[in-house]
């Protein structure tokens, strides 16, 4: 049976000029179903939950890559997937800047907001699945990553998307949508269910 403790091993890679080099490295029994580089494009990445009128996004621009991993999800919930990503982003020097989950981000109206690749590339359960927005500062700009995290009934889906390699990128938001200095946004951080 896989723990969460085998999903811990996860690496994150440096980043490259050209395009985004892989964000995660997911162990083994998970496998990569889907991976796709554009660029230079923009992207609208959320930082806040739908609340009627729409979802607060960033305007970011730079060298696209999404990746999509499944394995068996061997009884984890979408928590237990999750959680070590997000340590090991912590530790790579992201902050996370927008977290939710599945209700709590706005439910179906939220995740066609998201940047997530449309079935069957990436499935998401619209009353299970996690997300996240993450950033920090590299050389060639601000580097930003998304993971969506979900279940079908045998397997566990994992969407990374990270924009890298701008050298300006034009960064828009709503009004007020901003996260104040350093923390997160309305209906930020820490909306994640504990069970």
């Amino acid at each position: 049976m896989m723990r969460a403790g085998r999903i811990a091993a996860l690496v994150l890679f440096g980043l490259s000029a050209a395009a985004p080099a892989p964000a995660l490295e997911v162990p083994s029994p998970a496998r990569m179903t889907v991976e796709t580089r554009e660029g230079p494009l923009r992207l609208s990445v959320p930082i806040g939950p739908f609340e009627g009128e729409g979802v607060p996004t960033l305007a970011v621009e730079g060298q696209v890559l999404h990746q999509v991993w499944t394995y068996p999800q061997d009884g984890l919930t979408s928590l237990q997937i999750l959680t070590p990503l997000r340590e090991a982003l912590l530790s790579e020097g992201y902050l996370i800047i927008f977290e939710c989950a599945d209700a709590d981000c706005g439910g179906f109206d939220f995740r066609f907001a998201t940047p997530t690749l449309p079935e069957p590339q990436m499935h998401v359960d619209l009353g299970d699945f996690l997300y996240l927005t993450a950033r920090r500062t590299a050389p060639d700009g601000p580097d930003f990553l998304c993971l969506m995290v979900s279940r079908s009934s045998n397997r566990a889906f994992i969407q990374i998307t990270r924009v890298t390699g701008a050298e300006a990128p034009e960064i828009k938001a709503e009004p007020d949508a901003m996260p104040p200095q350093g923390g997160p946004a309305k209906g930020g951080a820490g909306r994640f269910p504990t069970g």
